[in-house]
């Protein structure tokens, strides 16, 4: 038995949607997920497993949330476990990724993944089933990611595939006999490459490989639902920043261009719009604070519970890259836009008022030279 084993680590999801409103238990969901993953004739060895006692129904009035549109995910199901093998032949690789001779990565053509929600998220793993000391699990991640949104959207079901970015997580993971140590469960060792590192864990000869595999997932656990929780919510930021920038160039489209002084719609559209914008930066503003305070307690409260640290350099590295948007800017030039159409509708109303004003003197001396 070869004692070495490689996997590689992603974010995958499977979500559940019908016609509005609907209701389901998690057993409800369980059910669909295992039908949906049986009908794939590439599929062997499924098992599930989860919290069932400690789930409530869900009911949806709206439309479920995606990892796919907007970084979140539903339904959450207390401690789903999904696991199962996928056979994918090498000539089906090279149809996936014709460009890339992808199989010559993943060195197989079997491959067991875990799909599984812990506290914080989902995340996967990827096993490369008997595959070379040369293959490159973060490759056997995108194959599996591909692989399964081909093969769903095939399927009539409420159940869809979904994934989150980055899926591979960017390093490659290995499992190799070594050392036991007194106070680790494994030893890391990370060699840098030109791509992604490797990231080797030894784990004592007197375990077996597949003993030492089950618990160097689980160990992980914690730290990888932590970062993909992080990554959601860098998600969110960026979809809200995004539709800031986009409002605040829709806006700019008609705003730069001189408006009449008596285009009154059109001054009255573009106020409205600038304030409405600077709520939305200010909104953005306090999300981001929110969203990085949050995480810096998440990191802190899961590495306070002895969770290991294995990971925790990119996760932090994660953390402190949470994308950001000139919000002080597009609100200072937002305020600006306000300011300057209620000025000018302003100066339009004394015109009008004047002109208004002069037709009426006009008309009484007009009057009164008859002698009305």
């Amino acid at each position: 038995m070869n004692p070495n084993r490689a996997f590689g680590v992603g974010c995958f999801h499977f979500g559940y949607r019908k016609a509005v409103p609907y209701r389901f238990s998690a057993s409800d969901y369980v059910s669909d997920v295992k039908k949906a993953l049986s009908s794939l004739s590439s599929l062997s060895e499924l098992e599930v497993s989860f919290f069932e006692e400690l789930c409530e129904p869900f009911e949806v009035a709206d439309k479920a949330p995606s990892l796919l549109d907007d970084g979140d995910y539903f339904p959450g199901v207390m401690g789903l476990t999904i696991t199962f093998t996928v056979f994918i032949p090498f000539r089906v690789q090279s149809e996936l990724f014709p460009n890339e001779s992808v199989e010559m990565q993943t060195t197989t053509e079997t491959f067991r993944v875990s799909v599984r929600d812990s506290f914080h998220g989902p995340f996967s793993f990827v096993e490369c089933i008997g595959a070379t000391d040369l293959c490159s699990p973060s490759d056997s991640v995108r194959l599996l990611r591909v692989y399964l949104e081909r093969e769903f959207e095939k399927l009539a079901t409420p159940v869809s595939f979904e994934y989150l970015g980055p899926s591979p997580f960017h390093a490659d993971f290995f499992l190799r006999p070594g050392e036991a140590t007194l106070d680790q469960s494994f030893v890391l060792e990370e060699t840098k490459r030109r791509g992604y590192n490797d990231l080797i864990f030894k784990y004592s000869q007197n375990q077996s490989p597949d003993k030492a595999l089950d618990d160097l997932l689980g160990e992980l656990s914690g730290e990888l639902s932590l970062f993909y929780e992080i990554q959601r919510r860098a998600v969110r930021l960026m979809h809200a920043g995004d539709n800031l920038t986009a409002n605040w160039q829709a806006l700019q489209s008609i705003a730069t261009p001189s408006i009449g002084l008596f285009d009154v719609r059109s001054r009255i559209r573009v106020h409205r719009e600038a304030q409405a914008l600077v709520s939305d930066a200010y909104t953005l503003q306090a999300q981001y604070a929110v969203e990085e305070q949050q995480v810096q307690r998440d990191i802190a409260s899961t590495y306070e519970k002895g969770v290991a640290t294995y990971l925790e350099k990119y996760i932090c590295d994660r953390s402190e890259k949470l994308p950001m948007y000139p919000v002080e800017s597009i609100v200072k030039w937002g305020e600006h836009v306000v300011g300057s159409s209620l000025k000018s509708a302003e100066i339009a109303a004394v015109v009008l008022s004047a002109i208004g004003g002069g037709i009426i003197g006009s008309l009484l001396t007009s009057l009164m030279s008859r002698g009305v």
